[in-house]
């Protein structure tokens, strides 16, 4: 990468930076393009140069962290324990969220709450990680673990219904970091529950007891 590639680089991720900061601060309608240009020290002009808007400036956030939570998935190895690889694919991408708070939480708000045009993005995490609950529940099913009554795909779908409410609570400030966790694997061990086959029952009806405790 030539010297100036890397400068404007370096310049377009401290405008996001930037830019996630004053939503974490004042929320969505904190940020504004007069308020970005000042805070980083650059043109009304020059921001519209490098992003077209204010609505791409947001659809750069997204994306990003978009990215790191599927990079993350990715890089998850999948455990001979299909239920165990859905736990770690539940907590993975909390895990990412958890390594800046305030700025996760900043970017997820966009995808609740920035509108129509935004919304499709915030989908993103969620089905890529349905996608491997689906495929771990099936591999639990063959397995005997979990009853074969109904498809791993509308069991994954209620989990991840639920992992977007607790998500939602948390961007929303109703809940903690950690409270959201709780509520991700109650909603996965409530699922599993429901179609475990008789000898898993009594490991996953503990797990709940637990769970029910921390929340």
């Amino acid at each position: 990468m030539s010297l100036r590639a890397a400068n404007v680089a370096a310049r377009r991720q401290r405008v996001l930076e930037a830019a996630l900061d004053l939503i974490a601060q004042d929320g969505l309608d904190g940020l504004s393009m007069r308020k970005l240009a000042d805070a980083v020290s650059l043109s009304v002009r020059t921001l519209y140069n490098q992003f077209g808007s204010r609505t791409e400036i947001l659809r750069h956030l997204m994306d990003a962290l978009v990215a790191e939570v599927e990079q993350a998935l990715e890089d998850a190895t999948p455990e001979e324990d299909p239920l165990g690889h859905c736990r770690d694919v539940m907590t993975t991408s909390i895990a990412v969220f958890e390594r800046d708070v305030a700025r996760s939480r900043a970017a997820l708000a966009i995808g609740f709450h920035g509108g129509p045009e935004l919304a499709p993005e915030q989908v993103r995490v969620p089905e890529r990680g349905a996608a491997l609950v689906r495929d771990a529940l099936q591999a639990a099913i063959d397995q005997g673990l979990l009853r074969d009554v109904l498809p791993a795909d509308a069991l994954a779908a209620h989990v991840y219904e639920n992992y977007e409410m607790a998500c939602s609570r948390w961007v929303d400030g109703r809940t903690s970091l950690s409270a959201f966790r709780t509520r991700a694997l109650f909603g996965l061990e409530l699922v599993l529950l429901a179609v475990a086959s008789d000898d898993l029952r009594p490991e996953l009806e503990a797990r709940l007891d637990a769970l029910t405790e921390a929340l």
